[in-house]
């Protein structure tokens, strides 16, 4: 069950919005509501819930900030903004920050399923991802456990490098090298490339996202290279990527 929390100062709406996500076929559960972000913040922290869904504007901490805190700690928590009309602007700038979807009032029970959707297929492949994670650190070193969890929570940096790892965990770029390979299987730039692109996949499932931004997001600063490279590893381009999964919806 995926816990969710709605932050919004209209009673009616966190009420239909409960309705919908209880009685949507993607196993989530409202655990908390809140009136403005601070509240939201506070339950956020005490619930560590999977799903926040967010007014844009509220008073105390409007929605962008609420995202923007959750970004800055690191929180695990996926985020979908609920935004009144003539307000595309701040939802596009949530999605920037980190927001998976949004949604525009008056909301549609249609619009609320398919991003509870989308989002249900980000946690479903996070936790296969960490299951994978998790049985790759069972036979792994505790130099190459800290190396792995190092560059887990470094892909987005387009700087990221095998030196830079080796110096994090103080060994010489060469044993790095010489033990990432036996100890996973694969090469360093394999493993971060495949990181990089599993990420992006995801991200493109949002069609909010813009294709730059995307390629940010997975620690790429010149979007041709990040396109090269997604039709390397998935065999089409981002675009078409996009387009498929939208048409297999």
């Amino acid at each position: 069950m995926y816990k969710v929390i709605i932050a919004d100062d209209e009673y009616m709406i966190k009420k239909s919005l409960t309705v919908m996500i209880e009685r949507s076929p993607y196993n989530f559960k409202v655990v908390g509501e809140a009136d403005d972000g601070k509240e939201a913040m506070d339950l956020v922290k005490e619930l560590r819930p999977d799903l926040l869904i967010t007014d844009i504007r509220m008073p105390t901490m409007d929605g962008l900030e609420l995202i923007q805190k959750l970004q800055t700690e690191s929180n695990l928590t996926e985020a979908i903004v609920v935004s009144g009309y003539g307000e595309f602007e701040y939802a596009q700038r949530a999605i920037r920050l980190g927001a998976i979807d949004y949604l525009l009032k008056p909301i549609k029970v249609d619009l609320v399923q398919e991003a509870l959707k989308r989002v249900n297929e980000k946690l479903q492949l996070r936790e296969e991802n960490e299951r994978e994670t998790i049985n790759i650190l069972k036979n792994l070193s505790p130099k190459m456990n800290y190396a792995i969890n190092f560059i887990e929570k470094h892909f987005s940096d387009d700087s990221l490098s095998l030196p830079m790892v080796a110096d994090h965990i103080e060994l010489s770029t060469a044993y790095l090298s010489r033990i990432f390979k036996e100890e996973t299987g694969t090469s360093f730039v394999h493993y971060l490339t495949k990181l990089r692109m599993e990420r992006a996949k995801i991200i493109l499932k949002n069609p909010y996202s813009k294709l730059y931004e995307v390629a940010f997001s997975v620690g790429y600063i010149d979007y041709p290279h990040f396109s090269k490279a997604f039709k390397k590893y998935c065999g089409v381009s981002p675009t078409e990527y996009r387009k498929r999964y939208h048409l297999n919806e």
